[in-house]
């Protein structure tokens, strides 16, 4: 069954060039696009998309404010935030609200559609572009005391964070560790859940 997706962005040009991604992508299909926060609610609601994939700066409702009143409505339904914005607090905000994932547009050629399907297994999706400058603010405030979800990694999960602020990818952790790839993945996905964990709880 294809995962069913949800476009709101109010730039004629960027649900074109979103549309044309998923063109030949069996396994995904649009099934609306919005131009505005409001209708990414409206039709979230009518429609129950699996995945949302959500423009921060939409008029009527911005998509932080889209996020949060979907989520409310079905915590099921999955919502990635695009923007052109690198700047953490957008990421932050965004994860805040309720969404699994986080992508710049300017990488959407290389990553959108792993995302979509990534987010779509209840995991969590972070722009490689941004995602080694939120570890490493992640990993400071681990080192300051000030992280309640510390307590969730072991020392061997500190090691692979480490690897991830120096820049290394999963590919490489896997040749410079005794950890196979699908260890290291879900290492990876701890360290992002309890991020995610961290910020929500308001601390972050």
């Amino acid at each position: 069954m294809s995962i069913r997706i949800l476009v709101a962005e109010d730039q004629d040009n960027m649900r074109n060039h979103i549309g044309n991604l998923f063109n030949n992508v069996s396994d995904c299909k649009i099934i609306s696009e919005v131009t505005n926060g409001l209708q990414a609610v409206q039709m979230a609601k009518k429609l129950n998309p699996d995945v949302v994939l959500m423009d921060i700066g939409m008029p009527e409702l911005n998509g932080m404010a889209a996020t949060h009143l979907i989520k409310e409505y079905n915590t099921a339904i999955k919502i990635i935030g695009l923007t052109m914005l690198k700047e953490i607090n957008f990421a932050v905000g965004m994860f805040k609200a309720g969404a699994s994932g986080y992508i710049l547009k300017d990488t959407m050629n290389k990553e959108l559609t792993s995302a979509v399907r990534v987010v779509n297994q209840d995991k969590i999706y972070m722009s490689k572009t941004i995602e080694k400058n939120i570890l490493l603010d992640y990993l400071e405030k681990m080192n300051r005391g000030d992280c309640i979800t510390a307590r969730y990694l072991s020392s061997g999960d500190l090691e692979i964070l480490k690897m991830l602020v120096q820049g290394l990818s999963l590919e490489s952790i896997c040749e410079n560790s005794v950890l196979n790839s699908k260890t290291v993945e879900i290492i990876y996905q701890k360290i992002l859940q309890t991020w995610v964990m961290y910020i929500r709880s308001g601390k972050g």
